[in-house]
């Protein structure tokens, strides 16, 4: 069997090297750093971690490569796309308008954006917890075409117009990325400023954030942002899918550095940035959720906590804060996998003395051409999948497999650890093909879901 490890990539020493603020001296310091260390060298994580307890990083270190052609180092200082990890922050620029008096969480989006499927009856409220009860544009088949291109919030919102809702307003909680579009373009509306000027004088120059902005524009170059990456085989790497930026304004927009997503939480909880009523409100303390916000199960440490996690083509991020505990934890990487969401268990766990493993590397089961064929073909999940009815295209890559995702036109690739079985580390998820009456049918469980997914071939 072959391990996958930074392998290859190592070749380059700048891979294996971590830079920090400090070396570890306690217990607790030297079990973090072993830890994400452990993810580093897997070849799964490339990024920033910083873990803060009482007002001092406890762990700040930076791991993997920012720019492969020229093995460019990550340092503390690196700035990162945080994907979805930027709703929280459209979340408290509307809290700033809240504040301001200029619209309520019950204001209705139909006073404000009008043209929208059940509009009259969706509350401001519905958009940020996502029971508006619509559809998103971005999981239609095509929909990598479009967002490759600069994209205004009226644009974006002119998709949703002709959507059909999957429910009625507040019937069911549905995840769907174009509330946030809504949002973008509400603030737009109600503040009189691009989305992007709006942050920028209302949140990141009052809190000293210099190296946060919107990406509004694709061709200026940001200084110090790391290239975003994807695996590419079980041993190599590829650029991340052509996005631009604007096509995900509101929900996924944003790049950052670890310091400035401190300061930012910090000034969060300490209700620097907005009224404690409208903080209150946003962190959803004591209910299952807030806006942008969710929170682990209190029973897991006896602390309350809450989190938010981003994914975005070569990019993922992850932020948790223990709120009556003075200790918070991000995560920012330059590659599209789930590891800084399947590291958060692990530091939690290390923070609250409670067990846990490093990173193992992955064992990969030898395939060929001829031994991927029988897996080839396109799969259906059904709607309770975590893409509603989702469906995927297989085919064989030499070693592995690669999933072609109807939605969003992305694909994943699986590492095959077992003559049956294969990893997806784009989604933490391990993927079992069983024998149903002749054909293959895929078992498929996700980091953090107990349930086992089922999908079944499809012509």
């Amino acid at each position: 069997m072959r391990i996958l490890i930074a392998g290859l990539l190592c070749l380059n020493s700048s891979v294996a090297v971590a830079a920090s603020v400090a070396h570890p001296k306690g217990k607790t310091e030297r079990q973090l750093s072993t830890y994400v260390d452990s993810f580093a060298k897997s070849g799964l994580f490339s990024g920033v971690v910083l873990v803060e307890r009482h007002g001092h990083p406890i762990l700040f270190t930076a791991n993997g490569v920012a720019e492969r052609s020229f093995g460019t180092r990550v340092t503390l200082d690196t700035k990162f796309h945080i994907a979805s990890l930027s709703k929280p922050i459209t979340s408290a620029a509307i809290g700033r308008l809240v504040d301001q008096g200029k619209l309520t969480y019950e204001t209705k989006l139909e006073s404000i954006v009008q043209g929208i499927p059940n509009g009259h009856r969706i509350s401001i409220e519905q958009l940020l917890v996502h029971r508006s009860g619509l559809d998103s544009p971005d999981r239609d088949k095509g929909s990598s075409v479009w967002m490759a291109q600069p994209q205004t919030t009226d644009q974006l919102v002119e998709r949703m117009r002709a959507m059909k809702p999957l429910y009625e307003p507040g019937e069911k909680y549905e995840y769907a990325n174009a509330n946030y579009w809504l949002l973008a373009n509400i603030i737009e509306k109600v503040s009189g400023v691009p989305y992007g000027t709006f942050l920028k004088r209302e949140i990141f120059d009052p809190l000293g954030m210099k190296d946060t902005a919107h990406r509004g524009d694709i061709l200026r170059v940001v200084p110090k942002l790391a290239e975003g990456y994807q695996l590419d085989g079980p041993s190599g790497y590829r650029g991340g899918d052509r996005l631009d930026w604007t096509s995900k304004s509101g929900n996924g927009s944003i790049y950052s550095t670890a310091a400035d997503l401190a300061k930012f939480y910090q000034a969060l909880v300490g209700r620097k940035v907005l009224s404690p009523a409208t903080t209150d409100r946003i962190l959803g303390i004591g209910k299952k959720y807030g806006y942008a916000w969710f929170h682990r199960d209190p029973t897991t440490y006896g602390r309350e906590s809450v989190q938010y996690n981003g994914r975005s083509p070569g990019y993922g991020s992850y932020l948790e804060g223990f709120v009556n505990d003075d200790t918070f934890v991000i995560i920012l990487s330059n590659l599209y996998t789930y590891a800084p969401t399947a590291m958060a268990d692990g530091i939690a766990n290390i923070l609250w003395d409670k067990p846990y493993e490093n990173m193992r590397p992955i064992r990969l089961y030898p395939m060929t051409d001829a031994t991927l064929r029988p897996f080839e073909g396109t799969y259906q999940f059904g709607p309770d999948f975590h893409v509603r009815n989702g469906k995927a295209r297989l085919d064989g890559a030499a070693d592995h497999l690669e999933m072609h995702w109807d939605a969003g036109d992305r694909v994943t690739m699986l590492l095959p650890i077992g003559p049956n079985r294969f990893f997806d580390p784009t989604f933490w998820a391990t993927i079992e093909f069983v024998d149903i009456g002749g054909h293959k049918e895929i078992r498929y469980q996700s980091l953090g879901f107990k349930i086992i997914y089922k999908a079944r071939p499809v012509s």
